[in-house]
Protein backbone atom coordinates (compact mmCIF):
# COMPACT_ATOMS: atom_id res chain seq x y z
CA UNK A 1 0.00 0.00 0.00
CA UNK A 2 2.86 2.63 0.78
CA UNK A 3 3.73 2.26 -3.01
CA UNK A 4 0.46 2.77 -4.38
CA UNK A 5 0.20 6.33 -6.12
CA UNK A 6 -2.06 8.69 -4.38
CA UNK A 7 -3.80 11.40 -6.36
CA UNK A 8 -4.40 14.84 -5.08
CA UNK A 9 -7.01 16.88 -6.48
CA UNK A 10 -5.83 20.60 -7.37
CA UNK A 11 -8.46 23.56 -7.82
CA UNK A 12 -7.11 26.53 -8.81
CA UNK A 13 -9.62 29.77 -9.42
CA UNK A 14 -7.85 33.19 -12.24
CA UNK A 15 -9.69 35.95 -11.50
CA UNK A 16 -9.91 38.78 -13.80
CA UNK A 17 -9.84 42.32 -13.79
CA UNK A 18 -13.16 43.72 -13.12
CA UNK A 19 -13.90 47.26 -14.14
CA UNK A 20 -15.72 49.26 -11.72
CA UNK A 21 -16.60 52.88 -12.47
CA UNK A 22 -17.20 55.86 -9.73
CA UNK A 23 -20.24 57.24 -12.05
CA UNK A 24 -21.83 55.76 -15.16
CA UNK A 25 -23.28 58.72 -15.96
CA UNK A 26 -22.79 62.72 -15.67
CA UNK A 27 -24.64 65.61 -16.25
CA UNK A 28 -23.58 69.40 -16.43
CA UNK A 29 -25.32 72.78 -16.82
CA UNK A 30 -24.22 75.81 -18.34
CA UNK A 31 -25.06 79.27 -19.50
CA UNK A 32 -24.88 79.70 -23.31
CA UNK A 33 -21.49 79.89 -24.64
CA UNK A 34 -19.80 79.23 -21.32
CA UNK A 35 -18.22 75.82 -21.10
CA UNK A 36 -19.00 74.05 -18.10
CA UNK A 37 -15.96 72.68 -15.47
CA UNK A 38 -15.00 69.33 -16.62
CA UNK A 39 -15.94 66.42 -14.42
CA UNK A 40 -13.94 63.54 -13.78
CA UNK A 41 -14.84 59.92 -12.71
CA UNK A 42 -12.81 56.62 -11.44
CA UNK A 43 -11.93 53.76 -13.56
CA UNK A 44 -11.16 51.22 -10.98
CA UNK A 45 -9.75 47.34 -11.23
CA UNK A 46 -11.59 45.74 -8.63
CA UNK A 47 -10.24 42.30 -9.70
CA UNK A 48 -7.04 41.35 -10.29
CA UNK A 49 -4.37 40.94 -13.11
CA UNK A 50 -3.86 44.26 -15.36
CA UNK A 51 -7.31 45.51 -16.43
CA UNK A 52 -6.67 47.40 -20.19
CA UNK A 53 -9.32 49.75 -20.78
CA UNK A 54 -9.89 52.23 -23.75
CA UNK A 55 -12.50 54.96 -24.20
CA UNK A 56 -14.50 54.79 -27.44
CA UNK A 57 -15.37 58.31 -30.04
CA UNK A 58 -17.93 60.40 -27.94
CA UNK A 59 -21.23 60.16 -30.23
CA UNK A 60 -21.23 63.88 -30.04
CA UNK A 61 -18.28 66.10 -31.25
CA UNK A 62 -19.18 68.54 -28.18
CA UNK A 63 -17.95 66.04 -25.93
CA UNK A 64 -14.06 64.60 -24.93
CA UNK A 65 -12.69 62.03 -22.77
CA UNK A 66 -9.01 62.02 -21.60
CA UNK A 67 -6.78 59.93 -21.56
CA UNK A 68 -8.49 57.69 -24.13
CA UNK A 69 -6.52 53.93 -22.88
CA UNK A 70 -4.67 53.08 -19.60
CA UNK A 71 -4.41 50.34 -17.22
CA UNK A 72 -4.76 49.45 -14.01
CA UNK A 73 -3.41 47.04 -11.73
CA UNK A 74 -5.48 45.09 -9.25
CA UNK A 75 -6.59 47.54 -6.52
CA UNK A 76 -5.72 50.58 -8.57
CA UNK A 77 -7.54 53.18 -10.41
CA UNK A 78 -7.62 56.07 -13.19
CA UNK A 79 -9.42 59.32 -13.73
CA UNK A 80 -11.02 60.16 -16.94
CA UNK A 81 -11.84 63.43 -17.67
CA UNK A 82 -14.89 64.32 -19.33
CA UNK A 83 -14.77 68.00 -21.25
CA UNK A 84 -17.56 69.78 -22.96
CA UNK A 85 -16.84 72.10 -25.90
CA UNK A 86 -20.77 74.59 -25.77
CA UNK A 87 -19.46 76.17 -29.41
CA UNK A 88 -22.44 75.74 -31.33
CA UNK A 89 -24.71 74.80 -29.23
CA UNK A 90 -27.90 76.71 -28.64
CA UNK A 91 -29.02 77.37 -25.21
CA UNK A 92 -32.35 74.47 -25.11
CA UNK A 93 -34.51 73.63 -22.59
CA UNK A 94 -34.21 70.18 -23.71
CA UNK A 95 -30.80 68.32 -22.57
CA UNK A 96 -28.31 67.28 -25.58
CA UNK A 97 -26.80 64.24 -24.84
CA UNK A 98 -24.13 61.86 -25.70
CA UNK A 99 -23.01 58.95 -25.09
CA UNK A 100 -19.09 57.08 -24.31
CA UNK A 101 -18.15 53.38 -24.65
CA UNK A 102 -15.45 52.20 -22.47
CA UNK A 103 -13.88 48.88 -23.50
CA UNK A 104 -14.21 46.46 -21.63
CA UNK A 105 -17.95 47.36 -22.43
CA UNK A 106 -19.19 49.98 -20.42
CA UNK A 107 -21.81 52.61 -21.41
CA UNK A 108 -21.26 56.12 -20.48
CA UNK A 109 -24.03 58.85 -20.12
CA UNK A 110 -23.49 62.74 -20.91
CA UNK A 111 -26.38 64.96 -20.56
CA UNK A 112 -25.50 68.80 -20.54
CA UNK A 113 -28.07 72.00 -20.68
CA UNK A 114 -26.57 75.15 -22.21
CA UNK A 115 -28.96 77.78 -20.39
CA UNK A 116 -29.77 81.61 -21.99
CA UNK A 117 -28.05 84.10 -19.53
CA UNK A 118 -30.73 86.13 -18.71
Amino acid sequence: LSNSPITIPVTINVAAPVMKLSATSLSFSTTEKSNPADQTIQLSNTGSGTLTWSVGKPSQSWLSVSPLSGSCAAGSSSTLTFTINVSGLAASSTAYQATVVITPPEIFRIRTFAESAT
